[in-house]
């Protein structure tokens, strides 16, 4: 929303709401009914949104842009790890703006400063990383994971980029001409039921 906020659905139905203003993730039910919340950041005037993510047991994967980091939290809310804002090399994130659960069991992580695609384990493993081609210059944003692919796009400038789930870089796209007006999109990726890669424009339509 225009206030930050990002949002996953678990396959158990529930529904995880990032509010980075209160530094909190929200579970709600479908019906909208309020659940649970877990502290993931200090209250703060964050510059980047907190992003969310959750896997098929249930956990709980939070990216911090503005701390260079991922935090993962059990079903339950407990704080299990965190990484990315600590490690050397590799596994070191600068701003990760999104990441998303693969049904590979792997997570895949926009690190946007780096402009690369980061794949780790749920333990907070690295395992890889998908870069682009070096003339290709990206600010890459929203994810999204197919059982084949993975998506990023770059909103500024209206493209999107895609690489297999074993980092082979495929193709850039562009999205002129399905995005209304000048705003940066997409705002978010998502697979849809069938397979099918949903984008969010500014206007709030998929």
């Amino acid at each position: 929303g225009e206030g930050g906020e990002h949002g996953a659905a678990g396959d158990g139905g529930a529904i995880y709401v990032a509010d980075p203003a209160r530094g909190i993730i929200a579970i709600f039910i479908p019906e909208g009914e309020h659940l649970h919340q877990i502290r993931s950041a200090q209250p703060s005037r964050l510059k980047s949104p907190l992003r969310v993510a959750v896997d098929d047991d249930g956990n709980i994967f939070v990216a911090d842009a503005q701390r260079n980091r991922v935090q993962r939290f059990d079903p339950r809310g407990r704080l299990v790890k965190t990484w990315g804002d600590r490690e050397a090399g590799d596994a070191r994130l600068g701003a990760p703006s999104d990441l998303a659960t693969g049904v590979d069991g792997f997570l895949y992580v926009s690190d946007t400063d780096h402009a690369r695609i980061v794949k780790f384990d749920r333990d907070g493993n690295f395992v890889a990383a998908f870069g682009l081609p070096p003339e290709v210059r990206a600010t890459l944003g929203p994810i999204a994971v197919s059982a084949k692919h993975v998506f990023a796009a770059d909103p500024n400038a209206h493209r999107l980029y895609i690489w297999t789930v074993e980092g082979q870089y495929e193709r850039g796209e562009d999205l002129g001409a399905r995005i209304q007006g000048d705003d940066p999109s997409p705002r978010g990726l998502a697979i849809g039921a069938r397979g099918e890669l949903l984008l969010l424009d500014p206007g709030g339509r998929v």
